[in-house]
Parts: structure tokens; sequence; C-alpha cells
């Protein structure tokens, strides 16, 4: 799927989910981090004031794309939430 670019653009998914252990991150809890039922990590930039009504709603229909999150020395793969409904 990749190069992405001009007239390539980076693949985006929906895909209806369970939310687990929704925290907030970053400056001012900025951010939002959650689990999903496969395992894979997510994260949603400007989406931390969501994290109150995803613990008591966790059924959600995310709209993201696939990502490399490198930190500390390891690689792995994410969802960028661009989208959570």
């Amino acid at each position: 799927m990749r190069p992405f670019g001009i007239g390539n653009p980076t693949p985006t998914f929906v895909s209806t989910t369970t939310i687990s252990a929704p925290r907030t991150i970053g400056g001012e809890g900025a951010h939002l981090s959650f689990s999903t039922p496969g395992g894979m990590g997510a994260i949603a930039f400007g989406k931390g004031k969501m994290v109150q009504e995803l613990i008591s709603q966790p059924n959600r229909t995310i709209v993201y794309q696939i990502d490399v999150n490198e930190w500390q020395g390891q690689s792995r793969l994410q969802a960028k939430v661009q989208q959570i409904i």
C-alpha cells in the first residue's frame, strides 16, 4: 500500500469496536490513548475531552489510519484515529 503521497493517499479504515482503557495523554490531557479488543493501541489527537464519555459508552465506530508508534526503541502498529462516532 506504499508509497503514500499525492495521487496515493494513506488508506483510511472504519471499524466498530470496543474502546478499552481510555486515558488522556499529552499536555493538559489534550490527546486520547486506548486499546482495541485485538490488542492494537490507538491514539486520537485532540480527543482527550472524550475520555469520560468513552468510559461510560465504549462501543464506538472509529475512523483511522494504521501508523507505526516508535517509542523507547520499540516499534508497534497503532491506529491513528481521526474520528470517534
